[in-house]
């Protein structure tokens, strides 16, 4: 079993202006974040509305992405060819089990931590060192994500266990204050112990809504934001990450 104690998590994710977003989905109206696909919308399902420029061939492909995304997936082989492939390791079956509606997930509820097996919560795994391609090293057993379930006949990298521990504190004019840290355990690993200078990243799924748009905005206009900022003296100065595609198989910009 190996434990480990953190006191946070936070993920510095890259900041880009309305201007490119609305430019983006061609409106440079900045009420409109994202010009004329912008949907209004509050409720449970806010962040499942298809885009509100979307004609009605937009709006069947939305559907039908839509189920794929909620509807969850199965093992090879099976009834149905359009949604089975799942596993041999996995953490949910769907991609909206952890991306709620479109929205982001949350961390196990503190009664439920110590017995149940987180979902929307994921522990990325690292080692010092750098990985084949520039980027974090891959725990050497378990590889860079800890898996908590499988398909049948597979056995799952372990259990996760979060649990937390109060401290209280005091501000300078005397109240007082709770914060909670998290305490993340492996257990029942089943392919040996973890690396001892394993490095752990607790993520938290992130909301999906607008990535389209962001993905839609060219690479030329990410750059040339990043020289224009790098001039100023009063702007923050983001720096285009790259990252390894797997599929491209080259370096891109890291826009997620």
């Amino acid at each position: 079993m190996r434990r480990l104690w953190l006191w946070s998590a936070s993920a510095v994710l890259p900041a880009l202006s309305v201007a490119l977003l609305a430019h983006a989905a061609g409106s440079s109206d900045a009420s409109k974040p994202g010009g004329d696909t912008t949907v209004f919308a509050t409720g449970f399902n806010a962040f499942s509305m298809p885009a509100a420029n979307l004609d009605e061939a937009g709006r069947t492909r939305f559907a039908i992405g839509n189920s794929f995304f909620r509807r969850n997936w199965v093992s090879a082989p099976s009834s149905t060819s359009a949604r089975d492939g799942l596993g041999p390791q996995f953490n949910a079956r769907s991609c909206g089990a952890c991306h709620q509606q479109g929205g982001r997930g949350s961390p196990p509820l503190e009664r439920r931590a110590a017995s149940s097996q987180p979902v929307a919560l994921v522990l990325r795994l690292s080692v010092p060192g750098e990985g084949q391609h520039g980027g974090p090293k891959p725990e050497p057993t378990y590889g860079d994500q800890f898996r908590n379930a499988t398909v049948q006949g597979v056995r799952a990298n372990g259990k996760v266990v979060v649990t937390y521990r109060q401290t209280r504190k005091r501000f300078l004019d005397g109240d007082t204050y709770s914060l909670r840290t998290p305490i993340y355990e492996f257990r029942e690993l089943a392919y040996g112990p973890l690396d001892s200078q394993v490095m752990v990243s607790p993520r938290i799924a992130a909301q999906v809504i607008g990535v389209g748009l962001i993905e839609a905005i060219p690479e030329e206009d990410i750059l040339d934001n990043a020289r224009q900022q790098k001039q100023r003296d009063d702007a923050i100065k983001g720096v285009p990450n790259r990252v390894w595609d797997v599929f491209a198989g080259e370096q891109i910009i890291g826009r997620f």
